[in-house]
């Protein structure tokens, strides 16, 4: 969706409007000049890649050991297993995003993908190139991805959290999957990403003659 004029958005959306300086860039600057041993905090940790094979193992093992006709059994299991260790993955791909596990762009992107097999939306290389611009443009109107569109703001400012656990559940992750990537220019592990989810539940779905184990991943 094509952003409105500022001066607009300024007029017609309830938000708390600053201007100032980018405070991401600018705290970080502020930060190492106060505290320049800093630096020696940052590096990689080969180890994220060791918990993602360990994490992705157990989601999917989970899935297909369910009775199929378990559904009741998956959810339970979704909420007080699944999520925890759904959310973990997500963390890593994040870092992943960020170069924190190895200093190979490859590498990275590797067990970005392996991370993102037991969970049904096909999101670890989608989120890199916009939550870099996230960080760079950080609520910026038109230039921070993140920050919601005029289409979304009545779910954000509704008075009822079902509405808003609708926006954060299900309209937020869609149009990140589907309106986010039509804008990169090489969308090729993007691609690579879709197909894997594809092929990855395909098999599954097809192997066990059920949606439990899909449902199981994507609700966790």
């Amino acid at each position: 969706m094509k952003m409105i004029p500022l001066e607009r958005a300024q007029k017609e959306f309830p938000f708390h409007w600053v201007e100032h300086p980018q405070m991401h860039t600018d705290r970080r600057k502020q930060i190492l000049k106060a505290h320049p041993e800093v630096v020696t905090l940052f590096g990689t940790d080969p180890m994220s890649a060791v918990w993602i094979v360990i994490l992705a193992a157990v989601l999917l093992a989970l899935s297909l050991v369910i009775p199929r006709d378990g559904w009741l059994l998956a959810t339970v299991l979704a909420v007080l297993v699944g999520a925890p260790v759904g959310l973990a993955l997500s963390i890593l791909i994040h870092d992943g995003g960020h170069y924190l596990m190895f200093k190979k762009k490859w590498a990275n992107d590797l067990f970005m993908l392996i991370a993102n097999i037991p969970i049904p939306f096909p999101f670890a290389m989608v989120l890199r190139p916009y939550h870099s611009m996230h960080h760079q443009f950080l609520g910026e109107w038109g230039r921070d991805v993140d920050m919601p569109t005029p289409a979304e703001l009545p779910f954000i400012h509704s008075k009822f959290w079902m509405v808003k656990a609708i926006w954060l559940s299900l309209l937020l992750p869609l149009k990140n999957e589907f309106t986010l990537p039509m804008k990169v220019k090489k969308p090729l592990l993007q691609i690579v990403n879709f197909g894997i989810a594809i092929a990855v539940n395909g098999l599954i779905i097809w192997a066990t003659g059920s949606l439990l184990p899909t449902y199981f991943m994507t609700i966790s």
